[in-house]
């Protein structure tokens, strides 16, 4: 595997293991940092500014707005967003799916 790959199923490991429900606040592309695409939220003791996006593939972030509701279970890149009362079930690709589901069996 090159170190590209690694990085990203290293990412993808990363994000499965991670769990979220958060109301985002901001969601924008970062012309000052190499058109990073960052959302931001709020969690109990300040705003969070997520990587989540970064090498994110499946384009879900342009559906994005303010005032949306992301949720993500730990163990998983399944991502359900809540807009204006509809749910809609999104999975997250980091160029890395054929690894992705022994990650998830964990």
């Amino acid at each position: 595997m090159n170190s590209h790959r690694e990085k990203k199923c290293e990412f993808s490991e990363e994000i499965i293991d991670r769990k979220f429900d958060a109301v985002l606040s901001d969601v924008y592309v970062d012309s000052s940092s190499h058109l990073h695409r960052i959302v931001e939220y709020n969690e109990g003791e300040g705003i969070v500014r997520s990587d989540l996006f970064l090498i994110e593939r499946s384009g879900i972030f342009f559906e994005l707005n303010v005032g949306d509701r992301i949720v993500k279970k730990q163990g998983t890149l399944n991502m359900t967003v809540v807009s204006s009362g509809e749910q809609k079930q999104y999975r997250l690709d980091y160029g890395c799916n054929d690894l992705v589901k022994t990650a998830e069996m964990r």
